[in-house]
């Protein structure tokens, strides 16, 4: 195995990834639905066509356990580099990789912030990366991207957590660290699957995963940071878009005309997701206040009160100016934000009794059906 420098950031993660890999599945048992689901990602969500991949070099980085690499294979994918800095994952993706006897797939233990190569690509992917590397980290991955040999009307496919959805993740993870700060991972496991049920249940449905490997992807990795559609698509002004779901305001100036019901019902969805969790990551705020969301982000982390109200101000000011572009109930929604920062208040004052913190969460409805919107996914043409 290479070996290869890591900063102290991604050694957490690492740390974290290497008890239990968060993309680790029984994959030989839930392959087929497994595949459903990412047919519906590739081909529903995001449109492309059944035979993208096919007689396709295509770059997977950050590929975890390969069972992506595996399913693109299975739509006649060329030739495929899987990069990843888990050692422990890679060891896995081999092993499936022999198990199942496919050729032409190389699994490469290494940092993709440094990987580089002269083979030409298709496609390249980076799902369920970025939100654990810094904004200057995914910068330099994304120049990385860009210097890559990638041919005529070549794509890039993203899947990452948008803003919005992050902010209740790190909400949870501020419930379990700090109201069970002196217990071991396994003890905290044991509170977060009671607390969390909904988000256990859906990450098994959706994801396949055992409920231990979502704790470690989402409780001991502390690292995650959310990303908006306009933050990315900005370093990539040479590439078009060419799909996402939820859908780019921009690609749907005509709704409800150009799309079918249920685009429509999805897209209302996305909408209402996006006020709903506090962060409509398509509009463009002051320059003096562009980076308001990645501010009340690292205030969640460093759990400083001040800090965090301090920002929620700042949050709600800004988008006091934005009212007209919101769908309807804006107020009520702010109203929503305010709730949940007061929530979060409460958590955090060591004044109040542990009973009575549980029982607001329990009260509170951000824990009900969805948390957040989830992973988001853009599909960029090279122009």
């Amino acid at each position: 195995m290479k070996k290869f420098m890591l900063q102290n950031y991604q050694k957490k993660v690492l740390a974290a990834y290497s008890v239990k890999s968060p993309s680790k599945i029984n994959f030989i048992k839930y392959k087929k639905k497994y595949f459903e689901n990412l047919e519906h990602i590739f081909f529903k969500k995001l449109s492309l066509d059944k035979n993208c991949f096919k007689d396709k070099n295509i770059l997977d980085l950050g590929c975890g356990t390969g069972e992506t690499d595996i399913f693109l294979k299975e739509y006649g994918a060329k030739n495929i580099i899987g990069v990843d800095f888990n050692n422990l994952s890679i060891k896995e993706a081999n092993s499936y990789k022999r198990k199942l006897k496919i050729k032409n797939i190389r699994f490469i233990c290494e940092d993709i912030l440094k990987f580089k190569t002269k083979k030409k690509f298709d496609i390249v992917i980076c799902k369920g990366v970025l939100p654990h590397i810094s904004n200057k980290d995914r910068i330099k991955l994304f120049n990385n991207i860009k210097k890559f040999n990638l041919s005529k009307d070549s794509l890039i496919i993203f899947g990452f957590l948008d803003t919005a959805g992050n902010l209740i993740k790190l909400f949870q993870q501020i419930i379990i660290n700090n109201l069970y700060e002196d217990k071991t991972d396994l003890e905290k496991f044991s509170f977060a699957k009671k607390l969390f049920k909904n988000n256990f249940n859906r990450f098994k449905k959706y994801g396949f995963r055992d409920k231990i490997n979502v704790f470690y992807d989402y409780f001991v990795n502390k690292r995650s940071y959310g990303l908006s559609q306009i933050s990315l698509l900005k370093y990539f002004d040479d590439f078009t878009l060419f799909s996402s779901y939820p859908y780019n305001v921009n690609q749907v100036n005509h709704l409800p005309i150009l799309l079918p019901k249920k685009q429509i019902l999805d897209y209302n969805y996305f909408l209402y997701q996006q006020l709903h969790w506090f962060n409509n990551s398509q509009m463009n705020f002051s320059i003096k206040n562009k980076k308001l969301f990645e501010k009340y982000e690292n205030s969640l982390i460093s759990n400083d009160i001040k800090k965090i109200n301090l920002n929620s101000l700042k949050i709600q000011s800004e988008l006091m100016k934005y009212k007209k572009s919101f769908i309807k109930n804006f107020d009520k929604n702010v109203k929503e934000f305010n709730n949940f920062n007061l929530l979060i208040n409460k958590i955090l004052d060591h004044k109040i009794p542990m009973k009575d913190k549980i029982n607001n969460i329990i009260k509170s409805k951000y824990f009900k059906k969805y948390s957040g919107i989830g992973t988001v996914y853009l599909t960029l043409k090279k122009v």
